[in-house]
């Protein structure tokens, strides 16, 4: 199955690339190829990751305080949310249903 980012779930990756940017060029790098690996990994076997919020569904990204928020919808994986762990879930709670 392949997985599609909502428009708000791009914004949240790359504020997150740009923080990291801003701090270590090479660790803005590291947390792309960590947010593409754990995003193949949902592609391969979504089903694997539990079930958070309704059919919303939560991975976690290696090495960052990050989780990776999505849905399987007809056979589409929908990426709602690349979000630091320690926000607010009510935001990407609302996204789903927006």
């Amino acid at each position: 199955m392949k997985a599609r980012l909502t428009t708000e779930a791009d914004q949240d990756a790359q504020q997150a690339i740009d923080w990291y940017d801003e701090r270590d060029n090479e660790l803005g790098d590291d947390f792309l190829r960590k947010i593409n690996d754990c995003i193949t990994s949902i592609e391969e076997n979504p089903q694997q990751f539990p079930v958070v919020h309704r059919q919303m569904r939560r991975a976690l990204v290696r090495r960052f305080p990050y989780e990776i928020l999505f849905e399987i919808v007809n056979q589409e994986i929908i990426i709602y949310a690349i979000y630091h762990c320690a926000g607010d879930p009510e935001i990407w709670k609302r996204r789903r249903d927006a």
